[in-house]
C-alpha cells in the first residue's frame, strides 16, 4: 500500500510502498499487514519517489487489464494445484518411508517438513528422484530416491505386499551400501600405491644421485 497526495500527482512522483499484506492465494482471505519500516520487502529509501511521468492509464486498455487477471488467475490456478500435488507426493513419500523403509540415499532433512521445497521430479531408471532444497541448510540441493514401482502402487497394495517390500528394499540397502564400501576400500588401496610407487621412485633417485 502506497500513500500519496495531490502533490504526487501534480509533481508525477510516488512514494514507495509502506505497506504490504500476506494473503491466502487460494481464498484471497488477509493473514497479515506488515509496516514496512519494521518488516520490508525492498532496500529503497522511504525518502526516495519514484517517477511516473511515463505513465499513462490509457495505454492500457480493458482487453489489456482482462488479459493480466486471466495470466494471474492461471498462474494462481497452477500454483495452488501444484501446491496440492506436493503436498500428496510428501503423504505418498512418507507412507512408503514408515511402512516399508528408505532409500540408503536418503538424508534426515527431507524428514524436517515444513522446511523443505520440490524443485524437480525426473526419473532415473527404476528410480523418481525428487531434488529439493532445505531453508535451513546452505548445502545445495538434495536428492531424494524412491521406487517408481511403489509410488505407483496403492497404499492397500503397498501394506497387502509389506513384508515382502521391506525385505527387498533391505536387500538392496545392504548390497549397495556393501559394494560402496569396497569401492571406498578400492579407492583407499589405489591411493596407497600410488603414494607407495611415488616413495620408491624418490628413493631410486637418491640411490642413483649417491651412486654418482
Amino acid at each position: 500500500m502506497t500513500f500519496y497526495n495531490k502533490s504526487n500527482l501534480d509533481n508525477k512522483t510516488m512514494p514507495r510502498p509502506s505497506y504490504w499484506c500476506l494473503v491466502d492465494v487460494e481464498t484471497g482471505e488477509l493473514i497479515k499487514r506488515y509496516d514496512c519500516r519494521e518488516k520490508d520487502f525492498s532496500s529503497a529509501s522511504f525518502d526516495d519517489l519514484v517517477d511516473i511521468s511515463d505513465f499513462n492509464p490509457n495505454h492500457f486498455s480493458k482487453e489489456d487489464t482482462e488479459e493480466f487477471f486471466r495470466k494471474f488467475d492461471n498462474a494462481r490456478n497452477a500454483y495452488i494445484l501444484n501446491d496440492k500435488l506436493e503436498t500428496q507426493l510428501y503423504n505418498k513419500i512418507n507412507f512408503i518411508h514408515e511402512n516399508i523403509g528408505r532409500d540408503y540415499r536418503t538424508d534426515d532433512s527431507w524428514f524436517d517438513y515444513g522446511y523443505t521445497l520440490i524443485t524437480d521430479i525426473s526419473e532415473d531408471g527404476e528410480f523418481v528422484l525428487v531434488e529439493y532444497e532445505h531453508f535451513r541448510h546452505d548445502d545445495g540441493m538434495y536428492i531424494l530416491y524412491i521406487k517408481k514401482e511403489l509410488l505407483d502402487m496403492s497404499e492397500d497394495e503397498i501394506l497387502k505386499n509389506k513384508d515382502t517390500l521391506k525385505a527387498e528394499l533391505e536387500v538392496y540397502n545392504q548390497e549397495q551400501l556393501r559394494l560402496l564400501d569396497e569401492s571406498k576400500k578400492e579407492k583407499e588401496l589405489a591411493a596407497k600405491k600410488r603414494e607407495c610407487e611415488r616413495l620408491m621412485a624418490q628413493v631410486q633417485k637418491l640411490e642413483s644421485d649417491l651412486g654418482k
